[in-house]
């Protein structure tokens, strides 16, 4: 009747549990009844502040303060803490349950504050969906900065799973509740995250102007890890403007802050951020050390997100430099990985990057039916520049199939949308592939006016397609 699945855990059987729950309610009285199961939440709400102070210590200053556990001895280590997170995260989920319908709103408000970071690293999103949602139906006009918190948490897994409208309505909720009261740090820190919805739908006027209000409130409480994300995330806006070269100095910047500190799953950000500005930029070696070390850090802090993304990049460049197969390898993991924490936005990525080697291997069929399906992804989650990236990479392995007209349509679609975003490392990769396809077709004119296009836009991104003076022609999954 009484099972221990794993050393240590014991599991009831349903009949002993209805027999047991019906004996207590027999038996004990209410008071007594309620008195134990707020001990309990105690217990748990506390413990779980405990080893989040040991894992993020850093963001102290974004969390509730509580008084330490009484039962359970301090944590020392981080990897003891998410040890103790990881096994006992159902019940913890179950407790903020209990709390919620047991009328003690202040733990599920408090459980989802301790959790967020957590669920956030480790991806899981579906219970972080709940958890927040049953926190803002807690404090909802009864308690706001309980709410705004709850607000911007929900905001934050929204967003990572590519819903960026509805991020963006409960980000900028959260941000409006903050400043009502005086939340400092959590109003720069949700503004970090509301610039990251704005850009994932090119609003960069508005992401930027996020990005440095919330620069303006770190500097004055001196929030260096809020400071740090601001900066990883103006370097993601500068990359989908294609200006690569100040994604790699905002990149380098939050690297340096976020080692300061000793945040390492922001290091791992940063790390992947600072990788992607390379190769975006077409420096596939420089890329590799970083995304090697990203790949590292995430694995041992367990940031899936981060290892998924890391994965992806190192898949990617791999097939630039010339080893497909290690490079469909990596992408298939991280594939796996984003479709298991349901991180659509980075599926989309890894799937189109998949592609892409795929082409270089001449396996041309199998690429187009994962571009076409990346291509789908990226418009459904708002990834508008993997959108036109992937009409590029499509075109390309269009045309090295022999259909070179049927490729302009691709580029031309690739050229019109990264005009539209201001991007313009893909405006000229859209114009260099436009000149080859128009010289395959015989329209030399065509081909020369795209190429000069091409060869001044990529001189004066200071991309290397520029250092032989002329547009080298493309080959798929060498973009």
């Amino acid at each position: 009747m009484i099972a221990e699945p794993v050393p240590g855990r014991y599991h009831l059987h349903d009949l002993l549990r209805s027999h047991s729950a019906a004996l207590v309610d027999e038996q004990v009285r209410e008071t007594e009844r309620r008195a134990a199961q707020r001990r309990l939440l105690d217990h748990y709400t506390r413990t779980a502040a405990a080893a989040m102070d040991v894992i993020a210590p850093h963001e102290k200053i974004r969390r509730p303060r509580l008084p330490p556990p009484a039962t359970s001895p301090p944590f020392t280590e981080a990897d003891t803490a998410v040890r103790w997170l990881r096994t006992e995260l159902s019940t913890l989920l179950r407790c903020a349950e209990l709390a919620a319908r047991g009328g003690w709103p202040d733990h599920t408000s408090h459980l989802s504050a301790f959790l967020w970071r957590y669920l956030d690293d480790h991806g899981h999103y579906t219970d972080a969906l709940h958890l927040h949602t049953l926190a803002l139906e807690s404090t909802r006009g009864r308690d706001p900065a309980g709410e705004a918190r709850a607000l911007g948490q929900l905001g934050t897994v929204h967003w990572r799973l590519g819903r960026n409208e509805e991020a963006i309505d409960y980000l900028s909720r959260s941000v409006d509740l903050s400043r009502q009261v005086g939340d400092l740090p959590g109003e720069a820190g949700i503004l970090i995250y509301l610039g990251a919805g704005y850009w994932r739908l090119a609003r960069y006027a508005e992401a930027i102007s996020c990005l440095e209000s919330a620069l303006q409130v770190t500097h004055r409480i001196s929030d260096w890890v809020s400071e740090a994300y601001a900066h990883t995330a103006l370097s993601a806006i500068h990359l989908r403007q294609g200006l690569c070269a100040r994604a790699v100095e905002e990149s380098r910047q939050a690297l340096n802050l976020q080692r300061q500190v000793g945040n390492r799953v922001g290091e791992g950000i940063a790390l992947n951020n600072l990788a992607v500005a390379y190769w975006r930029w077409g420096y596939y070696q420089q890329a590799l050390e970083p995304l090697t070390q990203a790949l590292t850090v995430s694995r041992n802090v367990g940031d899936r997100a981060t290892e998924g993304h890391s994965l992806d990049g190192l898949g990617y460049v791999h097939g630039q430099l010339g080893s497909p197969e290690r490079g469909a390898e990596h992408l298939e993991q991280a594939i796996a990985i984003h479709r298991e924490i349901g991180n659509r936005a980075g599926e989309a990525a890894a799937i189109a990057h998949l592609g892409l080697v795929q082409g270089r291997m001449g396996h041309h069929e199998r690429a187009l039916e994962n571009l076409h399906h990346a291509l789908e992804l990226s418009r459904g989650t708002g990834e508008r520049v993997l959108e036109a990236e992937t009409l590029n990479w499509i075109g390309e392995i269009v045309q090295v199939s022999g259909q070179a007209e049927q490729a302009l349509t691709h580029y031309r679609d690739a050229l019109a949308l990264a005009t539209d975003l201001g991007n313009r490392m893909e405006q000229a990769r859209a114009h260099r592939n436009l000149a080859h396809a128009h010289d395959d077709l015989g329209d030399g004119e065509r081909s020369a006016e795209h190429a000069r296009t091409a060869l001044a836009l990529f001189s004066a991104l200071d991309a290397p397609e520029a250092e032989s003076r002329r547009v080298p022609r493309s080959s798929p999954g060498n973009s």
